[in-house]
């Protein structure tokens, strides 16, 4: 018993993997175990207390010993049979914790490694719907299905090729290099959980069981690519790693990859590997390059499936018979139903090579009728007729063909076969009449489909007709001038009277422009004309139809369109005029805004006419300063934009005003922005010390010679009185502050006066 339990665990060494810590993961999953030995594993994982640490003991014992049996003797390596996931009992699931870990690039799970060099641990954890771990067997397996949560992060992991790779949950979209994404295996049932290659996973010791989710990165390298092998087992929706993913380089041959060998199972065959998991495109390995990561997917499919022979009659199913065969056998006959009156058409489908979808395993055998029975369907005896009119085919007016569209295989199939016509007729005018034109054109490459007719219609000879003609002339009556002149032809057989119709499309008033319609002469009244006549119609001069000629006065404010009037005039629509009279005392110039100055037009000059659609613009400026001393927050009619502030202060002292302005002028007296100003006398401030302060002084005194081009400030300081002074000498400065007084009072009534006479000057100039 004991050296049975030796070989039973060596086998459960290779088909479920241990490890140091508790587990290693199988890279497949073996059915082909002898009955006994299978009677034996499940005593063993049945009562895993009593026996597992017998075997595992037992294995490390007879490692050695039995190293050198063959692989076939243990495993059948060339039947790998699919492995089939234990789900779970749904009385008995919970939220469980679960470890995730990636196997590292190169290794193959299920090696003597162990785990901390196998896999790479994952800091943070999931968690997975089964029932509690400590009641499961050591390495079962459950889908991926089961996992409800999975980390929140994942570790940088290094690829064969020395590279960092980091995670990207849109790395198979993107397949940006040194990325990867991770593609979950399956959950299996483990002794603990080990911290991984990078250490970063949690660490649970031996004796507790834990559920690990085990999965492998694919990568996307520069010069690398990862090539995957997965298989679908029988009856399931899951695929199961058949091979761990291999790294090779880019432009690698398909031809050159090692492929898993994937044995039949019992009821089913290895259909291949395929490139989608639909199944629908299967994989040639030829001499295809490899240039980005690929994935093949295996497919097993029933080794009896069923097939039908379908019976129609005329393109109608009358029966159906069903039969089943081994996959891949190839069907080369059928039972005959032909029927009286009926003859074979085709079949199709024949041979058949039975497939895994049973609805293309289908044979399709076809009747046709075959009045006539002389074994061609009636369907490919064509009839061709021909017809003739005011015409004949050798003194005949019909003729009638027979054709046979299609011939026998080597299988008894009538197959379709190109028959052109041949033979065609020529049709011979009669008189009077000539060479005319088929409904249809036969010809020699025509082919031949399903009986038809041809008719061939001679016609009239036009050949033998006079052209006749006459003229139509429109005439514009103000000036008799012939607008436009029409010709009008007519072929007429030579034996019909000599005359045209006049048709009413040729004598259709025209619009003309500036014209209408209004009168014609007397013959094109008539339904007829001779050969050679003219027709005239009358055009007068339409008044009503004009044509409006406007300007445009566009007033700016600030610089900003405000306001526009436009000047329409209507002319007749032929007249060539192009220009209006401007209407000049309807433009403002002097006062169309309050608190605004007219300041200039554009064009400078107001025209006296201007051109259809032109426009004239008024431009005004803000006007709410003036020059006024005392008082200039008021309109002067002068824009502000060309005044600058003059201020005035006076330190220890006050001063008459505090501030002017001052208009700003060019070299030719015209005002401007960039150009200069000056004050008045009536501007200059008076002044006056504060007591105790005298001998006021300018920091630059104003003048009505200073020149002045921005906002300027005039400060005028006192200077402090000194206290020890005698009596005669104070009575002196009071006598001459009263002087001085008295004459700043005179002086300031006197600016006052210029002040005023400047700004009328100012003003009538303006005008």
């Amino acid at each position: 018993m004991k050296k049975n339990n030796k070989l039973i665990g060596i086998l459960m060494s290779l088909f479920l993997g241990f490890s140091t810590i508790g587990y290693q993961i199988p890279v497949y999953a073996n059915e082909q175990l002898e009955t006994q030995e299978n009677e034996q594993n499940n005593n063993i994982l049945e009562n895993p207390e009593e026996e597992n640490e017998e075997v595992i003991e037992d294995q490390e014992e007879d490692i050695e010993e039995d190293s050198n049996l063959s692989d076939t003797e243990d495993l059948n390596q060339n039947e790998i049979s699919p492995y089939t996931l234990i789900p779970d009992t749904e009385d008995s699931i919970s939220e469980q914790k679960a470890y995730f870990y990636i196997l590292k690039p190169g290794e193959t799970a299920g090696s003597n490694k162990t785990p901390d060099e196998l896999w790479y641990g994952i800091s943070s954890t999931g968690n997975v719907n089964l029932s509690d771990p400590s009641t499961q067997t050591i390495n079962t397996k459950y889908p991926i299905g089961s996992v409800t949560a999975y980390p929140s992060s994942y570790p940088t992991i290094t690829g064969l090729d020395g590279k960092s790779y980091t995670y990207d949950a849109n790395a198979q979209t993107i397949q940006r290099p040194y990325t990867y994404y991770i593609v979950w295996d399956y959950v299996i049932v483990a002794d603990g959980a080990n911290r991984g290659y990078n250490q970063q996973g949690d660490f649970v010791p031996n004796g507790t069981k834990t559920y690990h989710v085990d999965g492998h990165a694919v990568m996307f390298s520069e010069t690398k690519v990862q090539v995957s092998f997965y298989y679908q087992p029988v009856n399931q929706t899951n695929f199961v790693l058949a091979k761990n993913p291999e790294l090779m380089d880019k432009n690698t041959l398909r031809s050159s990859i090692s492929q898993p060998s994937m044995s039949n199972i019992s009821g089913y065959v290895f259909d291949g590997w395929y490139l989608d998991e639909q199944f629908t495109q299967k994989v040639n390995f030829d001499s295809t390059q490899i240039t980005t990561n690929e994935t093949y997917y295996g497919h097993y499919v029933p080794a009896s499936i069923n097939y039908s022979v379908n019976y129609y009659y005329d393109g109608n199913l009358s029966e159906t018979i069903s039969s089943s065969a081994t996959y891949g056998l190839t069907i080369n006959e059928y039972i005959d139903k032909c029927k009286d009156g009926y003859t074979l058409d085709r079949v199709q489908g024949l041979p058949l090579a039975i497939g895994v979808d049973e609805s293309k395993n289908v044979i399709n055998v076809y009747y046709a009728k075959d009045e006539n029975k002389n074994g061609i369907p009636d369907k490919y005896e064509v009839t061709i007729t021909y017809n003739v009119i005011n015409g004949t085919f050798d003194g005949k007016e019909s003729i009638v063909q027979t054709y046979v569209i299609a011939q026998k295989d080597n299988n008894g199939n009538w197959t379709s076969i190109e028959t052109k016509l041949s033979n065609i007729p020529k049709p011979e005018p009669n008189t009077g009449y000539k060479e005319g034109s088929w409904d249809i054109t036969p010809t020699i490459t025509t082919i031949v489909k399903e009986n038809t007719t041809y008719t061939y219609t001679c016609i009239k000879d036009d050949a033998a007709v006079n052209t006749l003609s006459y003229t139509v002339n429109h005439i514009l009556m103000d000036s008799m001038d012939v607008f436009k002149t029409t010709k009008v032809t007519q072929n007429v057989w030579v034996n019909d009277p000599q005359i045209l119709t006049v048709t009413g499309e040729s004598i259709q008033p025209l619009t003309i422009k500036g014209y209408k319609y209004d009168s014609i002469s007397a013959n094109g009244k008539a339904e007829t004309i001779n050969n050679q006549g003219v027709i005239s119609l009358y055009y007068s001069k339409d008044d009503s139809q004009t044509k409006d000629l406007s300007y445009t006065v566009e007033y700016y404010k600030d610089g900003v369109l405000s306001d526009t009037d436009t000047v329409t005039e209507s002319v007749w629509v032929l007249s060539k005029s192009n220009t209006l009279t401007v209407d000049k005392n309807s433009i403002n110039t002097t006062n169309k805004y309050n608190g605004y100055a007219f300041d200039y037009t554009d064009p400078s000059v107001i025209p006296d006419t201007i051109k259809n659609e032109g426009i004239i613009k008024v431009y005004y400026e803000k006007d709410v300063h003036s020059t006024i001393p005392g008082n200039p927050e008021q309109s002067d009619g002068i824009p502000d934009k060309y005044q600058v502030r003059v201020n005035f202060k006076a330190v220890n002292g006050i001063v008459s005003f505090d501030y002017t302005y001052v208009t700003l002028y060019d070299e030719n007296g015209n005002w401007s922005q960039s150009g200069v100003g000056h004050l008045n006398q009536a501007q200059i401030p008076s002044s006056k010390a504060d007591k105790g302060y005298k001998d006021g002084k300018w920091d630059v005194l104003p003048t009505v010679d200073l020149n002045i081009t921005k906002e300027e400030t005039f400060t005028i300081t006192y200077q402090k009185e000194e206290i020890n002074k005698n009596k005669t000498e104070n009575k002196t400065n009071k006598k001459q502050v009263n002087t001085s007084t008295i004459t700043n009072s005179s002086r300031y009534g006197f600016m006052m006066l210029i002040s005023i006479v400047s700004i009328v000057c100012l003003l009538k100039k303006r005008k």
